[in-house]
């Protein structure tokens, strides 16, 4: 049959109507969803991948699911864009999810160190991204793949 990776994306609203839910809300609802997956594909690794989509369907970022928190991650380039984490997701937290779709969906980068949309810089490690002004050679390595 061949090798197959399924992917839970959802649209670029999907997260209004999670406002006032828990993480742990949050976090059980997608688990669910992530083992009626597995099961119905038969598939062997115990994660799903979950992705955001821009206005146009395009997948722009990974997102990760916990009991205490959501992370993201720059869908085309790896680099993390940073956890929301509380008690529970608020409007203003949704805001910036939107945000984070516009900015890496016309092609900006966050930098890791100051925390700016920036169009160029460097990456470091294997989810790190810096600007330029906060790039330090002696700091910012790049990921060890030996």
């Amino acid at each position: 049959m061949g090798t197959y990776t399924p992917v839970i994306e959802f649209d670029k609203y999907y997260f209004r109507h999670y406002d006032g839910k828990t993480f742990a809300e949050i976090y059980e609802e997608m688990e669910t969803m992530r083992k009626k997956v597995k099961v119905a594909l038969d598939y062997f690794w115990d994660n799903s991948h979950f992705r955001m989509n821009d206005v146009y369907g395009k997948p722009v970022l990974t997102v990760g699911f916990y009991e205490d928190s959501i992370s993201f991650w720059n869908f085309k380039t790896g680099d993390s864009l940073g956890t929301i984490s509380g008690k529970q997701l608020t409007l203003v937290d949704i805001g910036h999810i939107d945000d984070m779709i516009e900015y890496v969906s016309s092609g900006l980068r966050k930098c890791c160190d100051c925390g700016e949309w920036v169009e160029a810089g460097k990456t470091y490690s294997f989810a790190g991204f810096v600007c330029d002004d906060c790039y330090n050679p002696d700091r910012h390595q790049a990921p060890d793949t030996t």
